[in-house]
């Protein structure tokens, strides 16, 4: 189920194993979505802090070097950022939808993640924030 069509959307895909990662960008980029990537904490926040705006950020919560609490926790020191929705997407096994929302995020995915579940979550994300990006 590929759309093929623009978004108007970015999302920011932090996923420390690579495979994955760009398994999930590419199939964000099949269904229209700006992608950008980090393979950590550290590097997702700089991107968030100096790169282009994104609508929402992917997080697996297992990540080398900052790992997921740790770049929720940074991200709340810096208010344009603690307004991105976060979708958590991990294997971790005390995970849970109440879980994820107790950290904050806008939604939860188990891996191995269902793909018509995930875009549609994310297009639910994105039209409530349908807004303009600058």
């Amino acid at each position: 189920m590929t759309s093929n069509q623009s978004t108007d959307k970015a999302v920011l895909v932090a996923e420390g194993n690579e495979g994955e990662r760009e398994g999930m960008a590419s199939l964000l980029r099949r269904e229209g979505y700006e992608v950008f990537t980090a393979e950590d904490g550290d590097e997702a926040l700089l991107q968030l802090q100096y790169g282009p705006k994104v609508d929402v950020i992917l997080m697996d919560m297992l990540l080398p070097k900052r790992d997921g609490w740790g770049f929720l926790q940074a991200r709340q020191r810096f208010p344009e950022l603690a307004a991105i929705p976060v979708v958590i997407v991990t294997k971790l096994g005390i995970s849970n939808p109440k879980w994820a929302k107790l950290l904050g995020a806008a939604a939860y995915y188990r891996k191995p993640v269902i793909a018509t579940e995930l875009l549609k979550g994310l297009r639910r994300i994105c039209a409530d924030q349908d807004y303009p990006r600058e």
